[in-house]
């Protein structure tokens, strides 16, 4: 069975919080770290795969195989998906079916750049 966890980009400070605490009854979300409430979040949650390198592949994780280049991580009708920036959503492929392959090469909000190549 997969671990379930998350990592998360934080809007406001523009970081990837990778451990985070719930803060109770006001439904806060703060750092491990740190007692400092963290901003607006876009929570990514871990595919249960690892790439070719032995890293964890996370939705919004940008990935490159022999041959392809710029492939984005997505959940999309029940399970993990990549597809390319320019494809609709529906033209996905699984993660599934090739992962060792994979490498993960960045993610789209540390590296937007990323995303304009594969337009």
């Amino acid at each position: 069975m997969r671990k379930i966890k998350f990592r998360a980009w934080d809007k406001q400070n523009k970081n990837m919080i990778k451990s985070y605490a719930h803060g109770g009854a006001n439904g806060r979300l703060y750092t491990i770290e740190g007692n400092d409430p963290i901003g607006e979040l876009e929570l990514m949650q871990y595919t249960g795969l690892k790439d070719k390198n032995r890293n964890e592949i996370y939705e919004g994780d940008v990935l490159a195989a022999e041959g392809y280049s710029n492939l984005i991580v997505a959940f999309d009708r029940g399970g993990f998906r990549y597809y390319h920036r320019g494809d609709e959503i529906c033209d996905s492929h699984s993660l599934y079916d090739v992962c060792e392959g994979y490498e993960v090469i960045g993610n789209i909000y540390e590296n937007p750049e990323l995303l304009e190549d594969s337009l």
